[in-house]
């Protein structure tokens, strides 16, 4: 007969399924017909509800009773009973019979049963314990509940461990989890007001159990949700008559789902980065040439195209490694990456040591350049021109060897010496130019300190033997040859005459404004031009302007006697205002 199973946990933690009705248990849960287990309840008065948490529950229609229990598991518990102690009268009744009429023949054997059993008896009180019924057991079992000092935080599991292996009250009725997990949700829901403010007071102690029990159910993962976890524990105890708010449970359901969701994670970037080493190596043996080849280092053998074509998408040996699984083409695409800067870095070294091998090389080729260019035969100096040097040099080897090179070119050279020499002639210059003015030398071709009538040719001739012998006089600048010291001579006259134009056309500039200065003032002061100089000197005598020029008379009645008045500008009557005229309006589009 088809019954209703529930679910239920042995001694050793292992789920089997009982059978309220017929009291069958077995581990594997057989398919139950409900609509003829609702049928006969419907026959009793009775119907099947369910709770809002999706608990089951019985109601009467006719006396409106509700209840946990399956009314007909009752009723079948009962009549189990009342069997059990006819079978047992009968027993009795029929062993009595034999051992009068046996009495006799079964001394000896009697005897020596007795003594073997005695021999070998076990003495454990949890072997040994004495049956008996429901209702006489209830309250041996309530009292052992309050004895070990059972609450709230107690799953059914810790008391089937703890209790089970220390009071033989646990197996007074064996063989009944169902009968055991309702006595203790009845116990709970007994228990005194000072139970329950002491229950309360130990949050903490039951959050600790509500946790364990989290733990423990291995159907409970990190994607689990807490509507799931409520319907999964409607039948828990610890579930059932828990003393704190559903949200504190609610707390430390996220806070193990949490840690259920850290410790995936972590787990899955571990076997990623083993993953993402594994492709690395992939790629490499697929994309690195074998080593001792020039391509090993600097040569990528495939674009990330060709690569995802032939080796990825739709590869045997790609497929074949379940951790690639884990990994997105970004993933993979960003190792190719690295791969790519791992050649390009390579490429970049020997580049490198070919840079410096030929730098060493142009570096020396220079070096030999420069040591051609110090030889006599060559005679360079400050004034010297590369195309007067360039047939000398056009086939000799270290000019050969520095043609085509990185860096600077023969030219360049070239005019970094004749630097170097006009550097040091401009030094001898200034060594010259104190010897002059030791020894109080007149310029010829120098009017009043600040105008030159002769140009730079002239100015040079007419100096140059002068200065040569006192500057051979003096000994300073003996140490140089004929040719340099001619050089430093040039220099020196070169520096004189551009100090002196330069003071010259200074001297220009300022005679230049000073005239235009008198000229506006003139503007500013006469309307009408008046007839002789001399009243206009008379007027403008002590103006700045007139001042400035007052040596200069000659310039002065020069500028007057050019000096037009300007014209007094008429007075314009015409309306001069600036107001715009008001034109048509213009719609903006914003």
């Amino acid at each position: 007969m088809a019954g209703q199973w529930k679910k239920a946990t042995d001694s050793n933690g292992k789920v089997y399924y009982y059978n309220t009705v017929t009291k069958e248990s077995r581990w594997d849960k057989p398919v139950e017909d409900t609509t003829d287990l609702k049928q006969k309840l419907r026959d009793a008065g009775w119907n099947v509800a369910k709770t809002k948490e999706g608990k089951v529950y019985y109601y009467n229609v006719k006396t409106k009773e509700s209840r946990w229990d399956n009314p007909l598991a009752e009723k079948a518990t009962e009549k189990k009973t009342k069997t059990g102690q006819i079978k047992k009268t009968t027993i009795d009744q029929v062993k009595n019979t034999a051992n009068t009429n046996e009495d006799s023949k079964g001394n000896t054997v009697a005897l020596a049963t007795t003594n073997n059993t005695e021999k070998y008896a076990n003495t454990s009180k949890i072997l040994n314990v004495k049956s008996l019924t429901k209702d006489e057991a209830e309250k041996a079992f309530m009292d052992m509940l309050s004895e070990h000092q059972v609450d709230s935080s107690w799953s059914f599991h810790k008391m089937v461990v703890d209790l089970g292996l220390k009071d033989e009250r646990f197996w007074i009725v064996d063989d009944d989890p169902l009968w055991k997990q309702n006595i203790l949700d009845k116990y709970l829901s007994n228990r005194s007001e000072e139970q329950l403010i002491k229950d309360h007071a130990q949050a903490s102690k039951f959050l600790e159990a509500f946790g364990n029990l989290l733990k423990s159910n291995k159907n409970i993962h990190y994607y689990t949700r807490w509507t799931t976890v409520k319907k999964m524990l409607a039948n828990e105890s610890i579930f059932k008559h828990a003393v704190v708010p559903e949200k504190e449970m609610k707390r430390k359901f996220n806070d193990y789902i949490r840690t259920l969701r850290e410790e995936k994670d972590k787990k899955d970037e571990s076997i990623k980065e083993l993953a993402l080493r594994e492709v690395n190596e992939y790629l490499r043996s697929i994309l690195i040439a074998p080593p001792n080849t020039i391509e090993s280092t600097i040569e990528l053998k495939m674009t990330w195209s060709q690569l995802q074509r032939e080796y990825i998408t739709g590869n045997k040996r790609f497929a074949a490694n379940k951790h690639f699984r884990l990994l997105s083409q970004h993933d993979i695409l960003n190792q190719y990456i690295e791969l790519v800067k791992i050649i390009q870095g390579n490429l970049a070294s020997k580049v490198s040591d070919i840079e410096m091998k030929n730098y060493s090389r142009n570096r020396m080729a220079r070096d030999q350049f420069k040591v051609m260019l110090k030889q006599p035969k060559l005679d360079i100096r400050a004034d010297s021109k590369w195309s007067e040097l360039y047939p000398k040099i056009k086939s000799e080897k270290a000019f050969l060897q520095l043609v085509g090179r990185n860096g600077s070119s023969p030219l360049d050279l070239f005019y970094d010496y004749t630097n170097e020499k006009k550097a040091a002639i401009n030094g001898y210059a200034s060594v010259a130019q104190q010897i002059l003015i030791d020894n109080s030398y007149v310029w010829a071709g120098i009017e009043d300190s600040t105008r030159i009538s002769k140009n730079i040719t002239e100015f040079e001739k007419a100096n140059f033997q002068n200065i040569s012998g006192i500057i051979h006089k003096d000994g300073k600048l003996a140490h140089l040859d004929e040719k340099d010291l001619q050089l430093v001579v040039k220099q020196a006259i070169a520096v004189k005459y551009d100090t002196v134009k330069e003071i010259e056309q200074r001297n220009l500039n300022m005679t230049r404004i000073k005239k235009n200065n008198l000229v506006a003032l003139f503007h500013r002061t006469f309307v009408t031009k008046p007839g002789r100089f001399e009243d206009a000197v008379a007027i403008i005598q002590n103006k700045p302007e007139y001042k400035a020029l007052e040596n200069e008379p000659d310039i002065i009645k020069q500028l007057f006697s050019s000096f037009v008045p300007s014209k007094q500008p008429q007075a314009n009557t015409q309306n001069l205002s600036r107001k715009r005229k008001a034109t048509a309006l213009v719609q903006m589009d914003y």
